[in-house]
């Protein structure tokens, strides 16, 4: 049996009944205020055993920062693949609640429902906070899908269990396709089409490459200050 940094046994048993449940109050619907006018990213670099999270809005036409915000937080739970919400989630939570702006969707960088219970972290993160999320990957969880897109701008559907959860979108010519799978209050189409958006040269959506370089920026500081 799996133990926290702490010792304490973890009842994975218990935890995926907890995550089945929480997959019942994830809305596969449009509940955002539009048209869109901010989005924000939220992403995490570590320092040991400290999780640094950052979360970016930035407006939605530009592309332009308007705020950022971290959070540093010290783990609780181990890496097991498929519970990262556990390990991940805190500390992207505390750090999208210290926004002052109020983005209407956050990009996570993590998986929606594109997962083997159907609440990857930006699932279970949405529930959790009531916002709308949309999970954005670089590694397929769980799924299948008929081919791999060739050219930016193509994607195509992944399935899993007989449902679509997610799509492999090419972003960028030479590059892997990212896995783009509704959250919490959006849809795949709609997902798909900001995530389209929000593509500026990167393989990640600029809110979330944004927010991937100041959690590491935020890394490198502290690592400064404790070498001092």
């Amino acid at each position: 049996m799996p133990k926290t940094p702490t010792g304490r046994p973890i009842d994975l048993k218990k935890l995926e009944a907890l995550q089945r449940r929480l997959a019942e109050k994830v809305i596969l619907e449009d509940r955002f205020k539009q048209p869109i006018r901010v989005v924000a990213g939220v992403d995490l670099a570590f320092l040991g055993e400290t999780a640094i999270a950052a979360c970016v809005a930035v407006d939605y036409n530009s592309m332009e920062t308007i705020e950022e915000a971290f959070f540093k937080h010290k783990l609780k739970f181990p890496y097991i693949p498929g519970f990262l919400s556990f390990r991940e989630g805190p500390a992207m939570i505390f750090a999208m609640k210290k926004l002052r702006v109020k983005p209407q969707v956050f990009l996570i960088n993590a998986h929606g429902i594109a997962h083997p219970r159907f609440l990857g972290c930006a699932s279970q993160v949405g529930v959790l906070t009531g916002q709308p999320t949309i999970g954005v990957a670089q590694r397929i969880l769980c799924g299948t899908y008929k081919e791999e897109p060739k050219e930016p701008g193509q994607w195509t559907t992944l399935t899993y269990k007989g449902r679509t959860v997610g799509a492999l979108y090419k972003s960028k010519k030479g590059s892997k396709p990212i896995i783009i799978s509704p959250g919490h209050k959006t849809t795949l189409k709609t997902a798909i089409k900001i995530v389209k958006k929000c593509i500026r040269g990167h393989k990640l959506p600029e809110p979330l490459q944004k927010a991937h370089r100041q959690a590491n920026k935020e890394k490198m500081r502290l690592m400064e200050k404790m070498e001092r």
